[in-house]
Formats: C-alpha cells, sequence, structure tokens
C-alpha cells in the first residue's frame, strides 16, 4: 500500500534535512571546544568570558520562546526559516573578523558576546518551528532511526571536517601565521552557508503548523494545558537539570585541553573524531532501541553513560591527562542516545499542535538555569585558579570541580528519568 512518506517530495524533503543538519553542524563546529578557544584568546579574551561565550548557547533556548509568536503569525513558513537559519550561521562566521579589529579586549568581548547572543537569537526563534517543519515528512514509527541516520550522516561528515580544519590550523599555528587560518576558516563558513541555503530551499514548503489553524491557539489556554500536564513538567525538570550539568562543565573544557593539558588543537580533533565514530557506530542501534522501546528509557541510558564521562574529568590533570581522551569518547556515546530523544520525547507528551510552544517553553526555561549554571562555573573556575589551583589546601583544578559537579547531577537526573518518565511511558502503554 502506498505511503505518503514515500513520496519523492517526501523524501526529498527527508534526504534535504539531512544534508542541511550536516552543514549547520559543521558551522557550530567552527564556534565550539579548542576552535573557539584559539580564535577568542587570540583576540585577548580570558578564560573566564571564552567559557561564558562558549555557554550562550543556551540563551538560544531563551530566545526560543519568539517562536510561540511567530509560529501563530508567519504564513511562509520555509521563507522565514531559510532566513533565521542562514542569517544565525553569518553571524558566527563574522566571529573570525574579531581577531582583525582595532579594538580593545574589552570591546571585543562585548562584541563576541553581542555576535554570539545575535546567531543564537536567530538559530533559537526558529529551531523548534524547522524541527517541527522538517520531522513533518517523517514516518513517526521510525522516528528515532531517522533521526539517528541524520545524526550519522552529521557525524560522518564532522569527522573529515575537524580532522582537516584541526590539522590545517595547527599548521599555521607552527608556521607564526594563525591568522591565515582564521581567514581560511572565513571562507569555508561561506561556503558552507551558501549550501545550507540550498538544502533548505529543497524542503518542501507546503508544510504550516497546526497552530496556525487551531480555534484554541490563544497563549492563555494553551499554557494552562501545558502546565497542568504533569508529564511534560517533568520533561521540563529533566531539560532543567541535563543542562545544568552540562553548563558547568563542557563550556570550560576547551581552555582546560589546551592549557593546562597541553593538548594541540590537532590532537583534540582527533580525539574528537574517534568519539564521532563511536557515536556513529551506535547512533542507529541506540534509534532502535528508542523506537522499540521510549524515548525516555534510551535518554535514561545516555544519562548514565554521560555521568560514567564526567568521572574521569574530574580526575584528568596534566599528569593523567589522557583521561579526558576518556571522557571525550564516553561523552561522544551518550549524545547518540541523548542528543535527538531529548526532542523526540515531547512527541509523548505533548499533542503535535502544542509542540512547538511546548519545545520553546521547556528550552527557554531550561536555557536560563543553564546561564545561570554557567556562570557559577565561571566564578568557581576563577575563585579555585586564584587559589593557586588549590582548594582546602589540595591541588585541584577548577574543571575537575566542576566535572565532579556534573557528574552529580548527571547521575541524578538518570534517576529522575527512570522514576517520573519510564514509568509514565509504561503506564500509557498498558
Amino acid at each position: 500500500m502506498f505511503s505518503v512518506f514515500e513520496s519523492p517530495e517526501y523524501r526529498r524533503s527527508r534526504s534535504a534535512y539531512r544534508w542541511f543538519c550536516m552543514l549547520e553542524y559543521f558551522i557550530s563546529l567552527l564556534v565550539t571546544d579548542v576552535y573557539l578557544f584559539k580564535l577568542l584568546s587570540y583576540a585577548g579574551l580570558g578564560d573566564g568570558s571564552i567559557g561564558l561565550i562558549a555557554s550562550l548557547g543556551t540563551f538560544s533556548s531563551f530566545f526560543q520562546l519568539t517562536s510561540i509568536w511567530l509560529v501563530r503569525r508567519i504564513k511562509n513558513v520555509k521563507k522565514w526559516t531559510v532566513f533565521f537559519c542562514i542569517s544565525s550561521q553569518l553571524t558566527l562566521i563574522a566571529l573570525y573578523f574579531l581577531p582583525f579589529l582595532p579594538f580593545s579586549p574589552a570591546i571585543k568581548t562585548a562584541l563576541a558576546f553581542t555576535g554570539v547572543l545575535l546567531a543564537y537569537f536567530f538559530s533559537g526563534s526558529i529551531s523548534s518551528i524547522l524541527f517541527q517543519w522538517a520531522n513533518s515528512y517523517v514516518d513517526p514509527h521510525h522516528r528515532a532511526v531517522y533521526s539517528a541516520e541524520k545524526e550519522m550522516l552529521s557525524l560522518l561528515g564532522g569527522m573529515i571536517f575537524t580532522f582537516i580544519l584541526g590539522i590545517t590550523m595547527d599548521r599555521f599555528e607552527l608556521a607564526g601565521r594563525l591568522t591565515n587560518s582564521f581567514i581560511l576558516t572565513i571562507a569555508l563558513g561561506l561556503m558552507i552557508s551558501a549550501l545550507s541555503f540550498t538544502a533548505l530551499m529543497r524542503i518542501d514548503g507546503g508544510w504550516q503548523p497546526k497552530a496556525n489553524s487551531s480555534k484554541n491557539s490563544t497563549l492563555g489556554p494553551l499554557l494552562k494545558a501545558l502546565f497542568h500536564n504533569r508529564s511534560y513538567l517533568h520533561v521540563v525538570v529533566l531539560h532543567i537539570l541535563w543542562t545544568c550539568a552540562q553548563c558547568l562543565t563542557v563550556g570550560f573544557l576547551g581552555s582546560y585541553k589546551s592549557k593546562e593539558l597541553m593538548y594541540s588543537v590537532g590532537a583534540v580533533q582527533v580525539f574528537n573524531i574517534f568519539g564521532s565514530g563511536f557515536r556513529f557506530v551506535l547512533s542507529k542501534p541506540l534509534g532502535k532501541f528508542a523506537d522499540h522501546t521510549s524515548y525516555s528509557r534510551c535518554i535514561e541510558t545516555g544519562l548514565y553513560i554521560a555521568a560514567a564521562a564526567f568521572f574521569p574529568a574530574i580526575l584528568a590533570s596534566p599528569s593523567s591527562r589522557w583521561l579526558i581522551v576518556v571522557f571525550t569518547l564516553l561523552f561522544a556515546v551518550s549524545q547518540a542516545a541523548l542528543c535527538q530523544n531529548l526532542f523526540n520525547v515531547l512527541y509523548d507528551f505533548v499533542p503535535p499542535e502544542h509542540f512547538v510552544q511546548a519545545s520553546a517553553i521547556r528550552n527557554c526555561i531550561g536555557g536560563v538555569f543553564g546561564f545561570l549554571a554557567s556562570l557559577a562555573g565561571s566564578w568557581l573556575l576563577t575563585y579555585v585558579q586564584g587559589q593557586g589551583n588549590r582548594l582546602f589546601g589540595l591541588p585541584l583544578y577548577g574543571q575537575q570541580l566542576l566535572a565532579a559537579l556534573s557528574f552529580l547531577l548527571t547521575l541524578g537526573c538518570g534517576v529522575y528519568v527512570r522514576r517520573f518518565l519510564v514509568k509514565r511511558v509504561k503506564a500509557a502503554a498498558v
């Protein structure tokens, strides 16, 4: 029997979205981890500021509140999605001009904060709408497998991309021409953005969000319905805890790998490539596991793996720096179970017509807490460094303390999912 999901338009749209996600992933890699550290430290920013900027992604969640307004008003989803996505990419690429600007470090810091926030405004405002639009062409019974296949394409491309870029940046730095690598990155970013535009244009533009046609689309009743949904509230609490666990540590590890652990950009990218390789191999099996059991069960598994990742990061120091490699590998594996399913889990507990609003509100609340966690992490890191990397008389790096806090939070997240989400999915299935 013919299924609409096998029509040429649907197949083309799914393929185009896969390619767009890979290209968008490339852009995000340019402003994460050691790439961001090399760029901003060369521009004169301090470790604390770089860590905060690395954690500003949480504000993309805050900006998702804009999508609540957009989804009820825009008539052409495709046009607005293309505009917001490409604007976000171009703004992030513009950060690579910072080293060439004749301004003081304070002004460059302000420009970096402003640029990253503006980029995340564009991406956050449209991300939930883009996710629901693109996934409307996916068979709901195979959503987790499709998400895994999409992620695998991004990972495979990302491994090649980071390897080439990392080696190139190292060679430029060894030759004393690091600014040349920034120029190359700008050119590369513009090319990727052009390809992203092409991919988005190939997604079918006939879909419209149900919120536009719903008679009960006013915000008051919608919010009341969401906040009386106990399962949804549990998803929100989970998002808060996991976002805090990540923001406490991950954004501050780029400088730690490069300075205290003395790894080169190329070496860090080799570790990341191996991590992506493990994630690539496990993405589809975990996707099938999620489709056959539930998104919540897969999330629980991913959280325990993430907790296991943070533990070696607690012990990683210049004398045992190889432990940060263990963290990188395990954390990458955890993302195979967590990344897409943290979005997909909303389908289990929220009606489709409320998906964009539910996603935006959840991510906004989590983003606020995540940023507060980043501020706390920055303060703790600065405090421990001010004590000569000692705490209570014991030798300790600030990143080790942050990893310990993330370990405890992530372990708590796993228990929380088991107690409040997995059981609810089982009860609904009975």
